[in-house]
């Protein structure tokens, strides 16, 4: 009955970190696909509008974004649930 410290199991901390990190990759993956809607459709580039003045900020965007795709790619079969049921048939 010591400390009141709650300690996870090492699955259950895996579970959320990979929660978290599939919600930000795919956040990453939303703000990626919209600044290319805007430069293809209006020719507005937001990130650069938004970091242009820091290009090293600006670059990591581009970096984070592509970095999530990468992993959304690798990831995506495990954590859709349509491609789980497809794969089941």
């Amino acid at each position: 009955m010591g400390g009141g410290v709650v300690q996870l199991c090492p699955a259950a901390t895996e579970s959320f970190f990979m929660k978290y990190l599939h919600i930000v990759a795919f956040v990453l993956n939303v703000v990626g696909a919209l600044n290319w809607g805007l430069v293809g459709l209006f020719n507005y580039n937001l990130v650069a509008m938004l970091f242009g003045s820091m290009p090293m900020v600006e670059r990591l965007v581009y970096i984070a974004v592509g970095v999530s795709a990468v992993y959304l790619l690798v990831t995506h079969k495990d954590d859709c649930k349509n491609c789980m049921s497809m794969m089941k048939k």
